[in-house]
């Protein structure tokens, strides 16, 4: 039986003819002719001292190059190179070593694959650098790229068993970071940075920053003892035309629901505003303080187009109801005064004051006669039909004021003791300053309680 078989001794591909004979009984061995090299003529042509053949050859069932055994319809064994093809300066090849294999080019020139014959690489290969659909990065830092041919979206899908994590990750030396789909939870993407979970997005299009659970808005931030939202703008920091254009809640120990502030000549730290004279620019559900002047401004009256003008609060030790008028005595001298029928209802400790309005040379006497009683007072002047103007101060006493009361002294929170409202005042710096020490600093504590959301006003 003959077989034709090819070698490989280092990178000279030979080939031979193995003559397996019929020897004499007992004998043992195979008859080998030496090897000869395959021809460099022209097919077709006899070429003296190689070997030619043309038309189809099959031997057996396997071909061998580099093996007298191949176990494959062609089986190349050798060590290094197995395959190569050139055209001078480009050298495509393969090479297998110990404990790799590859295919790429001996040249500096990409490796290229096409499909359905398109003059157009679908992937290029290049030092540094791999094109899906593109043979040159967007940048010098690019090592990757997709481009798509066609209209509307292209790009690349990781896909996965439902209930597994398909990610992106990236990694600068130790620190990994990653975006994935989960599937265990609800279906969440989520975004890892350093082992934490920074972000994460649900399928009804709830974002939550530090909180995994975003379920009741749009974007939910769970800052703990740091800044919720830090906005630096030189135009609108937030602008929104919705129902609430912000909703901002601290549960912490002297924390802030939301800390504005500048520190600009004639700037404003908050600056609310109302189109209608029925809505509120600020409206205030609670205690409401001012370390400065309490005032209104308004267009000066009398030169509106340059000119503010401003009123200011009267201050006093407690929280104060004031209610006065104009009341003239009968004829016998009597004029009861009709207070609001919720008077007595919200305050006590009721003070009067009454002044004369009376132009006569006589001197005009007037006096309560009786004290508030079913929300009305009655006035006696000494002369009849007199005009008395008429105050009444009461310290409120609604149910705000019973619940809570009111501190006319009190001693500051022990993280501000030895802090100033203005610091300037007392020749101290601004780091002195509770104000700026809200602002730099965290709660000692953290105190988390219900989501009490108070109702629009």
């Amino acid at each position: 039986m003959k077989r034709l078989s090819i070698a490989v001794a280092g990178v000279c591909v030979a080939i031979g003819v193995t003559i397996l004979a019929s020897l004499p009984a007992g004998s043992q061995g195979i008859l080998s002719i030496p090897y000869v090299r395959l021809q460099n003529a022209t097919p077709g042509t006899a070429d003296s001292g190689h070997l030619h053949i043309s038309g189809t050859a099959i031997v057996d069932t396997n071909l061998g190059v580099g093996t007298l055994a191949p176990t494959s319809p062609v089986t190349v064994r050798a060590s290094g190179i197995g395959f190569e093809q050139n055209n001078g300066p480009n050298r495509l090849v393969t090479k297998v070593e110990a404990m790799a294999a590859s295919l790429g080019t001996l040249t500096n020139t990409p490796l290229e694959l096409f499909v359905s014959g398109s003059a157009t690489p679908s992937v290029h290969i290049e030092t540094g650098f791999v094109g899906i659909g593109r043979s040159a990065p967007v940048t010098g830092a690019e090592v990757f790229g997709i481009s798509s041919n066609f209209g509307g979206y292209g790009g690349m899908y990781i896909k996965t068993p439902a209930g597994a994590w398909p990610f992106y990750g990236y990694a600068s030396g130790s620190v990994t970071a990653w975006t994935y789909l989960d599937g265990t939870d609800s279906n969440k993407w989520k975004l890892v940075n350093g082992g934490v979970t920074c972000m994460t997005a649900t399928t009804n299009g709830h974002v939550g920053i530090g909180d995994n659970n975003p379920q009741n808005s749009r974007l939910s931030v769970a800052a703990g003892s740091e800044n919720g939202i830090n906005v630096t703008s030189s135009g609108d920091g937030v602008n929104s035309t919705g129902f609430r254009g912000g909703y901002f809640v601290s549960t912490a120990d002297s924390g802030d629901g939301v800390l504005a502030g500048t520190y600009g000549n004639g700037a404003v730290g908050v600056y609310g505003y109302a189109t209608l004279g029925t809505s509120y620019g600020v409206y205030c559900s609670g205690n409401f303080a001012a370390t400065g002047t309490k005032s209104f401004q308004i267009d000066h009256p009398l030169d509106p187009e340059n000119k503010y003008l401003n009123h200011f609060c009267t201050e006093g030790p407690e929280p104060m109801n004031a209610y006065s008028g104009n009341v003239v005595t009968d004829s016998r001298g009597y004029a009861q005064v009709e207070l609001p029928d919720y008077f007595e209802s919200i305050n006590t400790n009721f003070r009067y004051q009454l002044t004369v309005v009376d132009d006569s040379d006589d001197f005009v006497l007037a006096k309560v006669a009786r004290k508030i009683q079913n929300n009305r007072f009655v006035i006696r002047t000494n002369k009849p039909l007199v005009e008395v103007s008429w105050r009444v101060e009461a310290v409120r006493n609604d149910r705000w004021v019973q619940q809570y009361g009111f501190k006319t002294e009190e001693q500051k929170p022990a993280e501000y003791r030895g802090k100033f409202i203005a610091p300037e005042l007392y020749d101290h710096p601004q780091e002195d300053g509770i104000a700026y020490v809200r602002a730099h600093s965290r709660p000692p504590a953290q105190k988390r309680g219900a989501d009490k959301r108070p109702s629009r006003p």
